[in-house]
């Protein structure tokens, strides 16, 4: 939704509608800017409860997710773990490989339902894909 440039501002907020555990979330990011560097806060990820509560936690680039385009020596980040690597000819031309990441978020409050998720950019487009959302449940 919205934004400047090539990158969605925010996603459509996706129903969930169930208590859950945590959520696999399956993504990469689209580093392209000097903005995009290791520590940098790319968007928020917003969880609202079925009570109606609210909470945002940061997405920063090279902690809870990495680049579409990877060093193939670097491996995972601290909360983003290399879930599928693959070629393509822009890859190979920069001697890169194609990464998605899984991120495992943990519900703070496991008693409530989550009603619906979405990501919203810090302040600028963001570059983040989101390839697949998995409940977690215990």
């Amino acid at each position: 939704k919205g934004g400047r440039g090539l990158w969605p501002a925010a996603t459509e907020e996706v129903p969930v509608a169930r208590a859950v555990s945590g959520l696999a979330i399956l993504m990469t990011a689209m580093a392209e800017g000097p903005d995009d560097r290791e520590g940098h806060e790319i968007c928020r990820f917003r969880v609202r409860w079925q009570d109606g509560s609210e909470q945002d936690w940061p997405f920063r680039f090279g902690d809870e997710v990495g680049p579409w385009l990877a060093d193939p020596i670097h491996g995972g980040f601290p909360r983003a773990t290399v879930a599928w690597e693959g070629l393509s000819e822009l890859g190979e031309s920069l001697q890169k490989v194609n990464r998605l990441y899984v991120y495992r978020w943990k519900n703070t409050r496991p008693g409530v339902p989550v009603d619906r998720i979405s990501w919203v950019g810090g302040g600028r487009s963001f570059g983040l894909r989101i390839a697949g959302v998995t409940v977690l449940s215990e």
